[in-house]
């Protein structure tokens, strides 16, 4: 477990965080930092999360409901839970603001009534019309009838194409940094030569094999230190050249190493 404290939860399986403990679970995400990806994806599901409630309510037989809001709503052919479309709006709002305090020219512009969505959000959910803004049904109205003509199905298409496409945006600066971080067996020597011991570790998607990129990161004994900090990245088969003691982290990486050591076995057996 102690290979995933302090790691971004996006890159970390169902399947590991399944075999954990309660306690451990608790620990990895207390530890995981807050990154840019993590709370667009945590945006995107809550979205999804709504909007699905919404359909679910909204199938629910009349029979079912015990409050007569809803009662009485079902019976007037509304969904009861209707006022879940303005969460829906706060999220998406919140998305399309999160990107816009990145000052990246790299990420996609919002759809062009992102600022509509916007004083939706600030006027209607959650808030208690303090200025007393709303005094006839017609004061709201004119908050909502410029997402009434857009639309919500085109509101989450829109939505949905955008979330794609900041990842795709997070994906390549991730490459360019591992890309302008990559060196030769050479180099990386030259860089851990204070290091005591190197760290080798995959996060990358997909069977490991000798060409799947890894990071090299230096380790020093304690109470030493040394020039080289943070990570370098290169090609598996390459950071195995590294003339210093290696320490292999995270599952999938040692389980690629087990495999090896299991088939030199089967085929020792064998022969």
């Amino acid at each position: 477990m102690k290979d995933l404290v302090g790691k971004d939860v996006s890159f970390i399986s169902k399947e590991e965080i399944a075999k954990l403990t309660r306690e451990g679970k608790e620990r990895i995400f207390r530890a995981s930092p807050r990154t840019l990806l993590v709370k667009l994806r945590e945006l995107h599901a809550k979205v999804n999360c709504l909007v699905e409630f919404l359909h679910i309510i909204g199938d629910i037989d009349i029979k079912q409901f015990k409050v007569s809001y809803n009662t009485d709503q079902k019976e007037a052919g509304n969904n009861p839970a209707f006022f879940l479309i303005e969460y829906i709006i706060q999220e998406i709002s919140t998305f399309y603001t999160l990107i816009h305090l990145e000052k990246d020219a790299s990420f996609p512009e919002a759809p062009y009534y992102h600022e509509d969505l916007k004083k939706y959000r600030n006027a209607i959910p959650g808030h208690a019309d303090k200025e007393k803004r709303f005094r006839t049904a017609h004061d709201m109205l004119e908050v909502i009838n410029p997402l009434d003509k857009i639309g919500l199905p085109t509101i989450l298409l829109d939505f949905d194409k955008y979330f794609r496409n900041c990842l795709k945006v997070l994906e390549k600066k991730d490459k360019d940094f591992k890309a302008l971080n990559s060196v030769d067996v050479k180099t990386a020597e030259a860089w851990l030569k204070d290091a005591d011991k190197v760290m080798i570790e995959s996060e990358e998607d997909g069977k490991i094999n000798p060409n799947t990129l890894v990071s090299i990161t230096p380790v020093y004994l304690e109470g030493r230190s040394g020039s080289a900090s943070g990570q370098k990245f290169m090609p598996l088969k390459e950071a195995e050249k590294i003339k210093k003691e290696q320490i292999v982290k995270g599952k999938k990486l040692m389980d690629y190493y087990q495999a090896i050591i299991d088939k030199k076995k089967l085929n020792r057996n064998y022969n």
